[in-house]
């Protein structure tokens, strides 16, 4: 993705979600500066604890490191994984493409009973897959 089209999620989000959304994603940059949202950094560049302490999982300078339980410990209402996923409709689970850094929170057997799969709509037919923790609350989300 350009920086422009993390400019743009960036700018949506802003719009959908509630303030103080903590998100947690590798690709802080714009995201983190169009949302003006608390941003958790997943490879550590801008946070000292997985840059120091960090599990080393990748050999590509600054996204080398990351530390799962530390991130789910944090308790981000949003997981943003897959070098963020907009696509054109719906698109299942099964094909959200999990990068290496991201396996260390995903297989971490807690992950799957604080977080649920959901695509957040974000205008002109266009979708956000990620990941939700169970007890956070969208504005999109529709009652059961």
């Amino acid at each position: 993705m350009t920086v422009e089209a993390f400019a743009n999620l960036g700018q949506s989000l802003r719009e959908i979600l509630p303030p103080n959304t903590v998100i947690a994603c590798g690709s802080t940059g714009a995201i983190g500066y169009f949302t003006d949202l608390p941003i958790l950094d997943i490879l550590g560049l801008t946070d000292q604890h997985i840059a120091r302490e960090g599990k080393v999982v990748s050999h590509q300078p600054g996204h080398m490191k990351t530390d799962g339980m530390y991130i789910l410990n944090r308790k981000p209402s949003l997981l943003l994984l897959g070098n963020i996923q907009i696509h054109k409709g719906r698109m299942p689970e099964s094909k959200l493409r999990i990068k290496i850094q991201e396996k260390e929170i995903t297989d971490i057997p807690e992950f799957k009973k604080m977080y649920s799969y959901t695509e957040i709509p974000i205008g002109y037919g266009f979708y956000l897959s990620c990941y939700k923790r169970r007890d956070f609350f969208l504005p999109t989300d529709s009652p059961k």
